[in-house]
């Protein structure tokens, strides 16, 4: 007996009416499998459809949330506490969140907090994790924010990540503060340090990238790191005040920007500038005097002892002003964020 077997060519010399059956049974199964793959197609546009509606939600709803007044810590004089409220106006709960930006003196900044909670009686913790800016999925900063929480309220917390709001998961916010510096300075120091992170122990056949100069990236724009192409996604400085979603990394995004210029008004203390951190200390050592007080008293004795931190210690060259006036030219929404941060702390050193 022989046997007939679909897409066989053996199929031709079947009888008339079996032909008919194993075509009709072809099509059937050539049907199946692609309903099969339209299924799981749709699937993945109602995950992603519902993840983005997901966001979006809970988004409207941390906007529309009413305003909460916390009370000051035990610790904290309650009149410095009324001050400070102006600033934040979502309110805290207590704990103190350096969501540092990279390459803009945060090293210091972290060092005279670790200094300071000796000093003044807090704990300090920081974070090993020096790569993972951004937690994209809800259930990761669902999870952070649990984890934080569990931290005594007198705890002053650093890490580089993107902003995160609290509400957003029934938890009152931290007490934002942050770092900002020049945006070609920063760009450049971050070339550098960049390349000297990623290629420590590196092949001999890699070190052509590593040894790239930045005059000559920016020239030939050959290397990721040196096209600044608007609507490009990159990790700026903006993200980290405007939050964890695609558009806040989108470079030369304006959205971005004033989202960044929102939360920094309702939920960030003190942003300071690196390039004046004698005022940015100041400015932190009057508005939040729990962690802060003491501080300028510790940056003085630093400065005299030649205990300024650098831990980059970058393979950094000069570079030329042809090459800094390009950057510049394309970092012109960072340099709207650097000066609308540098005129509010300038106003917070005068009240």
């Amino acid at each position: 007996m022989r046997i007939f077997v679909m897409g066989d060519d053996s199929t031709k010399d079947a009888p008339h009416f079996m032909r008919r059956y194993l075509y009709s049974s072809r099509c059937v199964h050539i049907a199946a499998k692609r309903w099969k793959l339209m299924t799981a197609v749709l699937l993945c546009l109602l995950f992603i459809a519902g993840w983005r509606f997901y966001n979006e939600l809970h988004d409207t709803g941390s906007k529309s949330a009413d305003v909460k007044t916390v009370s000051p810590s035990k610790k904290e004089p309650p009149a410095a506490h009324v001050e400070h409220a102006s600033v934040v106006a979502a309110g805290n709960n207590g704990r103190l969140f350096y969501n540092r930006v990279p390459k803009c003196g945060s090293s210091t900044l972290v060092s005279l907090l670790k200094k300071l909670a000796v000093r003044n009686g807090f704990t300090h913790v920081q974070s090993p994790l020096l790569d993972e800016w951004s937690l994209f999925m809800p259930a990761q900063q669902e999870a952070f924010v649990k984890d934080f929480v569990q931290n005594p309220v007198d705890t002053s917390f650093d890490r580089h990540l993107f902003f995160l709001d609290f509400e957003r998961y029934n938890e009152e916010n931290p007490i934002y503060i942050n770092m900002i510096r020049d945006p070609t300075e920063r760009f450049i120091s971050e070339f550098y340090f960049r390349r000297r992170l990623q290629n420590e122990g590196v092949k001999q056949g890699e070190k052509k990238w590593y040894d790239e100069d930045l005059d000559n990236c920016i020239r030939t724009g050959k290397d990721y790191d040196c096209r600044l192409v608007e609507g490009t996604f990159l990790k700026n400085m903006i993200a980290f005040f405007c939050g964890h979603e695609m558009e806040c990394s989108r470079h030369g995004s304006r959205h971005a920007l004033e989202r960044a210029k929102e939360k920094v008004e309702k939920h960030f203390a003190v942003v300071g500038i690196l390039e004046d951190l004698d005022m940015t200390l100041s400015v932190l050592e009057q508005k939040l005097p729990r962690y802060f007080a003491g501080v300028m008293d510790l940056w003085s004795d630093s400065n005299s002892d030649g205990q300024v931190v650098n831990k980059g210690r970058n393979r950094r060259q000069d570079v030329s002003p042809e090459t800094k006036e390009i950057i510049r030219a394309n970092l012109t929404i960072e340099y709207q964020f650097y000066d609308f941060i540098k005129n509010r702390l300038i106003s917070q050193s005068r009240h």
